[in-house]
């Protein structure tokens, strides 16, 4: 089982999400807040990040460039409703895996987020 940190402060987008993911078999963690999120993430035990742009106390894209710095290489969904150029190449070059934008189709979010676990190997120590 995989152990996935949701990072969304809109109740209705953070229930969906966190209901798909928990029927697809994983534990699943969710902040409200950009800064309690990163400290989750920086924890050991998360494989996987699915992550809004426009957060409470630390923006999305701050928290993804955080956790790159440090080194982390976890995969990182971003799923926003910023849908512009822009914000698109910012966070891919900030290192982001995938780039989501809302309204986001479930069947779309569940293949994402198992590709990117399938690549970091989660489960298999692979994802940190």
């Amino acid at each position: 089982m995989s152990r996935i940190l949701v990072v969304e402060d809109e109740p209705h987008v953070a229930s969906l999400v966190t209901e798909v993911l928990r029927q697809d078999g994983h534990d699943v963690v969710l902040s409200e807040d950009g800064e309690v999120g990163l400290l989750i993430a920086e924890a050991d035990g998360t494989d996987c990040v699915v992550l809004d742009l426009g957060l409470p106390g630390l923006p999305g894209r701050v928290m993804l460039e955080v956790l790159r710095e440090q080194g982390r290489k976890l995969p990182v969904v971003v799923l926003t409703g910023w849908d512009d150029p822009e914000h698109r190449s910012a966070c891919l070059a900030s290192g982001a895996n995938v780039f989501l934008t809302k309204p986001f189709k479930v069947t779309l979010l569940r293949t994402e987020v198992r590709a990117q676990l399938a690549i970091a190997g989660a489960g298999e120590g692979g994802g940190l």
